[in-house]
């Protein structure tokens, strides 16, 4: 049955993105979606509230709690360890590499679609922020907020690379890069930046 569910989903996902794409996000109509995915309205809205709902899905980056919970206790290099907080539902990706790609055009054609989706990273940001305080106040005896929203913008920024690095590897037909990957880049770099 969970299996069916999120069949469904995935194909009015599908349905969503692809007639934003084809006629614009102005144009479509959760009529249009649910006849699309091959479902009726009252389906449609048992899955998603609006069709934007529908066109940006449900997989957002979200926090590890695990890597949470070890990351507070380390005293390793911050940012390369920061980068394995954050867990993409790579499985999810890999099934449905088409629908990521897509999603990403559809969404950055509409700048309030973009503008939703930006909120959406508002709150993985704001949950990072705290982490990351909680580190610092663990790690040096003191938490100074600017240190940790600094920190946490340098780090929403390189999930931003790792969703562009996922677009750009899928689109292509390529493996993306791995947290670790991205973890070796950021020891590379961040010397070279102060």
């Amino acid at each position: 049955m969970k299996q069916g569910r999120a069949r469904t989903a995935a194909a009015l996902e599908s349905a969503a993105i692809s007639l934003v794409l084809e006629h614009g996000y102005d144009n479509v109509t959760v009529d249009m979606i649910a006849d699309a995915a091959g479902v009726s309205q009252r389906t449609f809205f048992n899955y998603f509230a609006t069709k934007e709902a529908a066109l940006l899905g449900s997989a957002v980056p979200r926090v590890d709690r695990d890597a949470a919970r070890a990351f507070v206790a380390s005293t390793g290099p911050l940012l390369a360890e920061a980068v394995h907080l954050v867990s993409f539902d790579e499985a999810a990706l890999a099934d449905h590499e088409r629908l990521f790609v897509d999603r990403v055009r559809a969404i950055a054609s509409n700048p309030a679609l973009l503008t939703r989706q930006m909120e959406k990273f508002t709150l993985l940001e704001s949950e990072l922020q705290e982490i990351v305080g909680e580190r610092l106040a663990t790690q040096f005896g003191e938490s100074d907020a600017a240190e940790a929203a600094l920190i946490t913008s340098v780090l929403t920024a390189v999930i931003r690379h790792q969703g562009q690095c996922f677009a750009s590897a899928y689109a292509e037909g390529d493996e993306p890069p791995s947290s670790d990957e991205l973890a070796a880049l950021i020891t590379r770099v961040v010397p070279r930046l102060a």
